[in-house]
């Protein structure tokens, strides 16, 4: 999958700073980012299809109206199941068999996302490089 983009270069008094405007749409967004955090750990791990699949929870947890709870239920039923399925267009062993990895890999349990791993939807990521 391709990002679009454009970079601009803005000049400030302590460093150069690199702009990079990325078009996307909710349906994307989760999938861009963990693209882009790919290569930091612990999402370095994650293969395309399981990344594929997280986003897919994520989209839904946020797309959904609730209680956190009842936006679990939600991401977890069979339906939102079953939707991701045929948007990934994976038999259902394979569905079973991701998120078997994800749990293993510890980004969800049976019935929730880690917090420590739940991204958020934000405008703006910005990376500082460090020495």
């Amino acid at each position: 999958m391709g990002l679009v983009c454009s970079r601009t270069l803005v000049k400030t008094n302590i460093a150069t700073v690199m702009v990079i405007k990325i078009k996307t749409s909710k349906a994307k967004y989760f999938n861009q980012l963990l693209v882009l955090l790919g290569a930091l750990a612990p999402f370095s791990t994650l293969s395309e299809r399981e990344r594929e699949l997280f986003a897919g929870l994520l989209t839904a947890f946020y797309s959904a109206e609730g209680t956190k709870e009842e936006r679990f239920k939600c991401v977890f039923s069979r339906d939102n199941r079953f939707a991701i399925r045929k948007r990934l267009g994976i038999s259902q062993h394979n569905l079973n068999n991701l998120f078997t990895a994800l749990r293993r890999k510890g980004f969800i349990s049976y019935t929730f996302i880690y917090p420590y791993k739940m991204l958020k939807p934000v405008k703006d990521l910005t990376f500082e490089f460090i020495k």
